[in-house]
């Protein structure tokens, strides 16, 4: 866990070219919950492949603490691999020929024993309320299962920075709001920067809710 207040800075210009579409963003997030809302096709997703590394902008630059992941003019890219993020995506993306265990313990660095990555594992899905599932395959799982162990999964490389996009998006409004408050407590114990994407209200206890129009970031609220 991180045990200061870390500060993910974005200041960045993106053309997607066969929309004509620019994404535009300068915002600071800090450490806890920052919303990321606005409407589909407002280039949410696409600023969080940004900052994630997944694509890379045309201009700008972006930071996390005094490390550059990215710098236009000293033609600075991290690749996505070294900027130790947590994602999840809208789809849970969980390996189906592994049970939910083996998923989690895939995204933990080879760096200690079997045993303590299975039991780093189990720590891991018991905190999101899924360790009953530890042994099923994703095909067996609920909805909000599935996301459970995504998360799960996302934490196992004791990330950073933790981007959420949409992962409540194909629930009804009543286990969206279930699951949302289940997490709240466990994402902000990270005590990292978290950037949760949606286009409906949530339930997480948000330190800032930024809003994005037509691929700009807005305004940006303090709670």
């Amino acid at each position: 866990m991180t045990n200061y207040n870390s500060s993910l800075y974005i200041s960045i210009k993106h053309t997607i070219r066969n929309r004509q579409f620019q994404i535009k963003a300068q915002l600071t997030v800090s450490t806890g919950i920052t919303v990321l809302c606005g409407h589909s096709g407002a280039g949410k997703s696409t600023l969080l492949n940004i900052i994630a590394g997944i694509i890379v902008p045309d201009e700008g630059h972006i930071s996390l603490n005094d490390i550059v992941w990215f710098d236009s003019k000293k033609n600075i890219c991290i690749p996505t691999h070294q900027r130790n993020i947590g994602y999840v995506f809208q789809t849970s993306a969980l390996f189906p020929h592994f049970n939910c265990l083996n998923n989690v313990v895939y995204g933990i660095p080879k760096t200690t024993s079997k045993q303590q990555r299975i039991d780093h594992a189990m720590a891991l899905l018991k905190q999101m309320n899924a360790d009953y599932v530890a042994h099923q395959k994703p095909i067996t799982l609920s909805g909000g299962e599935t996301q459970r162990v995504a998360i799960a999964r996302a934490l196992a490389n004791t990330p950073k920075v933790l981007l959420l996009d949409e992962p409540f998006s194909a629930m009804d409004d009543s286990l969206k709001t279930q699951l949302s408050k289940e997490i709240n407590t466990s994402i902000l114990a990270l005590n990292i920067p978290v950037i949760y994407v949606t286009h409906h209200e949530t339930k997480l206890t948000a330190s800032q809710i930024v809003t994005m129009t037509n691929g700009h970031v807005t305004n940006e609220i303090v709670e």
